[in-house]
């Protein structure tokens, strides 16, 4: 097959005065690879998805004001420094054939005092969830510094050499809270109806037009709904939007979902609906036509994105977190080889990197940010005899990448099939989409001459005689017995095999004694709730969730139907189970319940000292080496057979 499955994806598309030569778009999206100008890292890191194919590259968010500082790690847009450094960005891009915009945004309320000195800027008096702080109202001469700060960046954009900008007003931020009735509480003329509300809008657009003239792109992202009390409906943001293109000036709108209320449809975890906003765009895009409409929000396939142009919900449809996990997922869908995309599974870590200030990171490709680098030769010197002990997700990266590298490689793995630990965490239904990595990476060892060797337990007699020059002991971890002993049932028990499963009674108590407060704990509760289990969770922590990603805990909380007690611990009361919190010392008692226990994690890694003594070269990677993430076992993987 070739790019014909996808004939609406991969034709040409007139957007202003840019011609793209696909409909696939790169979104923007924050990662932290740059502060306050351009940088090397960010431009290799862009340079690399337009190589991999997409039509368009809209560059990540900048700063129009400095009222906007939000923390570092945001680009200045309003400095012309920028100018000469974005050049380095474009140049790339359009070399790679793609066109490429820049966001422009004003952060609003979602800003770090102590960054700007300044009192966020508003449309309305209104608190700054999680501080103490308000915001302050803007005035008339502050709107218009905002507005001329819009058009100030802008041209610095075209001087950068930028096909366009994008204006961004979604998500909560300062022109997405003008245009909400439930932020905008304003009584002049920036407040109150459609054409007021949008006021300050059509004034950015203005204002850029008279900059940069009418041969330079300029879109709207809005929102397609807030989801949140008494902001913009499905029809409220489509009255929005008709209002902004019936102004002119405007050459797409870019349709997302959710404000700063409702933070977990902005960056939508595995939980949610594939394509959860295409929906949304449609009815946008019925009110205003002629001008298109872009579409984003968990678009994991090119199947997907097809679906999506047929049906006639956008014109246009963007990825990020596809493009983070595979950058030749374009390439990859036009050459006809849809399955060998390494799969975004949704996981968000690249969203929780943000959000704890560092820099952009990738669950499951943790080559993401580092193509700034001088490129690994693919073959190094003479190939090596690699045995690899273990099939998880570790086990296979390994074996891959020795077989990239030219390595002859035996995967020995115990069981009979390959997955580990994945394929327990996939078992919790909100949590399948970690199957698709396993199934990925198991193509991928069948694709590449790997000699698999399943059901075949792992002993130092039985890995020396195949005559290693290195081994790679991914052995993964087991779960610890629990305190309780033979009257608590593992909770890996429970995500096993529903017909291995043990019975259980009605009411069960999961209790956390590992304190991990993450999602071995949560992935085992919605099992038990899914089965129809009266469901108390027990953990020592003081909240809950502390482990989960921020953008996962909202709808997770919403979907955890049990009672929560926290800062406690289980006690044996007889028959029965004692519930004792920490602080108090206040006891509840669980007379018929079933102790389920999330005892955590301990390496499998008795392998490693057998082997060694044996004079055999060992490196230890992933839960063998020290259980902790999925994207912590992938690098490891890799880099135990990259390295020299």
């Amino acid at each position: 097959m070739t790019e014909t499955q996808f004939p609406t994806l991969f034709s040409p598309f007139q957007l202003g005065s840019l011609t793209l030569r696909n409909r696939v778009v790169l979104a923007p999206h924050s990662t932290h690879y740059a502060n306050r100008v351009e940088s090397e890292r960010l431009s290799a890191y862009l340079a690399e998805r337009a190589k991999g194919g997409v039509g368009l590259i809209i560059h990540e968010p900048v700063i129009v004001h400095p009222s906007s500082l939000s923390r570092v790690g945001k680009i200045w847009g309003y400095d012309p420094d920028n100018g000469g450094e974005y050049r380095r960005t474009t140049d790339l891009v359009h070399e790679h054939g793609a066109g490429i915009l820049c966001q422009l945004i004003h952060n609003g309320r979602q800003v770090d005092g102590f960054e700007s000195g300044l009192p966020a800027w508003y449309p309305s008096v209104a608190s700054r969830p999680g501080t103490s702080e308000l915001t302050h109202e803007m005035t008339h001469g502050e709107i218009a510094e905002v507005v001329a700060g819009f058009a100030r960046s802008a041209r610095i954009c075209r001087e950068g050499g930028f096909d366009g900008v994008e204006i961004h007003a979604a998500h909560g931020y300062l022109l997405q809270a003008f245009l909400s009735p439930a932020t905008n509480r304003r009584d002049d003329e920036y407040g109150g109806d459609v054409t007021n509300r949008t006021r300050i809008v059509r004034d950015v657009v203005a204002a850029i037009r008279a900059e940069v003239g009418s041969d330079f792109v300029v879109g709207i992202r809005v929102v397609g709904d807030e989801f949140q009390p008494g902001g913009l409906d499905t029809d409220g943001a489509g009255q929005v939007a008709e209002a902004l293109a019936g102004a002119g000036g405007v050459d797409y709108f870019s349709v997302v979902s959710g404000a700063l209320s409702s933070h977990d449809r902005i960056v939508p975890d595995m939980s949610f609906p594939r394509a959860l906003n295409a929906p949304l765009a449609a009815p946008l895009r019925e009110r205003v036509r002629p001008v298109p409409v872009l579409v984003t929000g968990r678009i994991a396939e090119p199947r997907e994105a097809e679906e999506i142009l047929a049906a006639g919900q956008a014109d246009l449809v963007g990825i990020v977190r596809s493009a983070i996990a595979d950058p030749r997922w374009v390439a990859k869908a036009q050459a006809g080889t849809t399955a060998q995309i390494r799969p975004c599974v949704y996981g968000n870590d690249c969203r929780d990197a943000i959000g704890a200030r560092r820099a952009l990171s990738c669950m499951v490709n943790p080559d993401a940010g580092t193509e700034s680098r001088p490129a690994r030769p693919v073959t190094v010197g003479s190939p090596r005899r690699v045995v690899v002990v273990g099939g998880g997700i570790a086990g296979m990266e390994a074996a891959v990448a020795a077989a990239d590298r030219g390595d002859q490689v035996v995967l020995l793995e115990r069981t009979d099939r390959l997955g580990g630990q994945l394929n327990l965490a996939a078992a919790a239904p909100i949590r399948a989409e970690l199957a698709r990595l396993t199934e990925h990476m198991t193509l991928r060892v069948a694709a590449s001459g790997i000699d698999l060797r399943l059901g075949r337990p792992a002993d130092a007699d039985g890995v020396a005689s195949l005559r290693p020059d290195l081994v790679v002991l991914a052995t993964g971890a087991t779960q610890p017995a629990s305190r309780f002993g033979t009257g608590a049932v593992c909770s890996w028990d429970i995500l096993a095999d529903p017909a291995a499963r043990p019975a259980l009674r009605p009411d069960v108590v999961l209790f956390d004694e590992s304190g991990g407060n993450g999602w071995p704990l949560f992935a085992t509760a919605e099992v038990l709730i899914a089965a129809g289990h009266r469901l108390t969770v027990v953990s020592g922590a003081a909240a809950i969730g502390t482990a989960v990603e921020a953008a996962s805990l909202p709808p997770l909380l919403r979907r955890l139907r049990a009672e929560i007690l926290l800062t406690s611990t289980v006690e044996r009361s007889g028959d029965g189970l004692t519930i004792r919190n920490l602080y108090s010392g206040a006891t509840t008692e669980r007379d018929s319940a079933t102790l389920v226990v999330e005892s955590g994690r301990r390496p499998l890694d008795h392998l490693a000292q057998q082997l060694r003594g044996a004079g055999l070269p060992v490196v230890v990677v992933g839960d063998a080496l020290a259980p902790r993430r999925i994207s912590t076992a992938i690098r490891e993987g890799r880099a135990a057979v990259r390295a020299e």
